[in-house]
């Protein structure tokens, strides 16, 4: 079974409704990888503004802090976007159902999930096809970014 290859199938945010576009030429750019001493954070970062072909979203780089020794990770996407952000939604899909347990605060399978509690979340469903006749289902936390959001940071780590 796949998922579709796109903000609507993996964990990507949806910029004012736009996905990612597929395409060689939607993909990030500036790649970087660095890791801490020893090994205590591992952080991956790109743009990823390419991905959706928005003229006026000039930048988003996403960035990936692991702390392996923590069993956590914080993902941050800083925008940039002439005209300022429109209302957008940051995705993030997965196997097990999340669970909204208060503002900010998450369960998504064996991870604590925080967020910003000033931020509304809502679980989606997503069935998709698999080979044969039956039907699979993902499920999405989706979190609303309001218009002219500039940053946002989600933390999952391990209880």
């Amino acid at each position: 079974a796949i998922l579709c290859c796109g903000s609507q199938g993996h964990s990507l945010p949806m910029i004012g409704g736009a996905r990612q576009r597929t395409g060689g030429e939607f993909r990030s750019v500036d790649v970087r990888f660095e890791r801490g001493p020893g090994d205590a954070e591992i952080v991956f970062s790109g743009d990823i503004a390419p991905a959706y072909g928005l003229p006026a979203l000039r930048s988003l780089r996403r960035t990936f802090r692991v702390h392996p020794a923590e069993g956590a990770v914080r993902v941050e996407d800083d925008f940039e976007h002439e005209g300022g952000l429109p209302p957008s939604v940051e995705r993030f899909i997965g196997f097990e159902k999340p669970v909204i347990e208060g503002f900010g605060h998450a369960r998504f399978g064996a991870f604590a999930v925080r967020f910003d509690p000033a931020l509304v979340a809502e679980v989606s469903t997503l069935p998709y096809p698999t080979r044969g006749p039956t039907v699979s289902t993902a499920y999405a936390l989706d979190i609303a970014l309001p218009a002219g959001t500039t940053t946002f940071a989600i933390d999952f780590a391990r209880p």
